[in-house]
């Protein structure tokens, strides 16, 4: 059974690292790390965000689905859920590592929206991405000044290190759009992680235009479905933006009309009733909805089928 781990706090505890300074946030050197990483670590998954750079790799090092060695230097992504394991020799590792969590992503809001959209801080396994030493070095100056920041004591410190990140991210995004070109399976799996999201977010639609029930409370938003599939809502929508040029909300109020226009054509349900099926509070507001995606109201559109 795969070990769940909930926050950094229990992650360092089932690596056998210390207590955090912070449960939300924390920066580590990979040399610091490299004790730890000796240990063969069972698989695992983590709702956390994180982001690696290893400069320097003179050990053997196999990281969950992906068993090739990437050369040094090179980035690596996880976010929530991935399933992860280790196996390592001993050798050298330098580079940096930072961990946030879903609360401190909410919490800096200038992060929610450039992590949301970032595909590789949602793919489905981890697969590293090999950078030149220039850009690992300027990359290394910024987590040297997030870390900083973080081993200060100033009460505004994780408002700069939001910022600090907020800037790595934008360098990171440039890289890897330029390593899409030539990073066939990068490029791969980042199509295959929307496309895999996008179809589940369909199964999920089409899996309640067949309930007879009434539909769940909030299941006219974005992140209900969001919390049915453990993504953030604006990642979802970015996704399902990229598959098909609509926006998630569209398609689950697409899929509401036409569960509404079965449900006036084949029962005989009221208009309130149905309103109450399709989780509305009032039948006015469920007219209103009706309306402005079909130009007649339901009672207009049962008569004129009914003709």
């Amino acid at each position: 059974m795969v070990t769940e781990l909930n926050n950094i706090i229990d992650f360092n505890k089932f690596i056998g690292l210390s207590v955090p300074k912070n449960k939300d946030f924390e920066i580590s050197r990979l040399e610091d790390l490299s004790e730890a990483m000796l240990d063969n670590v069972p698989p695992f998954r983590h709702r956390l965000y994180s982001v690696c750079l290893a400069e320097e790799l003179d050990m053997e090092l196999n990281i969950g689905y992906y068993k090739r060695n990437p050369q040094v230097p090179y980035l690596l992504f996880k976010s929530p859920f991935q399933i992860m394991s280790w196996r390592t020799q001993p050798g050298l590792i330098k580079g940096w590592h930072f961990l946030f969590t879903e609360d401190f992503l909410l919490k800096y809001t200038q992060l929610t929206e450039i992590v949301c959209e970032f595909p590789f801080l949602q793919l489905d396994k981890a697969i590293p991405f090999e950078i030149d030493t220039k850009n690992a070095s300027q990359l290394a100056e910024i987590f040297r000044k997030i870390n900083n920041e973080y081993e200060s004591d100033e009460s505004d410190r994780f408002e700069l290190i939001a910022s600090y990140i907020h800037v790595l991210l934008v360098h990171i995004r440039r890289l890897y759009d330029k390593s899409l070109q030539t990073e066939k399976e990068l490029l791969i799996m980042a199509k295959e992680s929307d496309l895999t999201l996008f179809n589940k977010f369909k199964d999920l639609l089409n899996t309640q235009i067949k309930e007879d029930e009434t539909l769940p409370e909030n299941s006219r938003t974005v992140g209900y479905y969001a919390d049915l599939l453990f993504v953030h809502p604006n990642y979802l929508n970015a996704v399902v933006k990229r598959v098909t040029g609509s926006t998630a909300l569209g398609l689950i109020h697409e899929q509401v009309i036409t569960l509404a226009k079965i449900l006036l054509l084949h029962t005989e349900l009221t208009i309130k009733e149905i309103a109450f099926r399709l989780s509305f509070s009032e039948a006015t507001h469920f007219g209103t909805f009706f309306k402005k995606y079909t130009d007649q109201t339901p009672a207009e559109f049962r008569k004129e089928v009914q003709i």
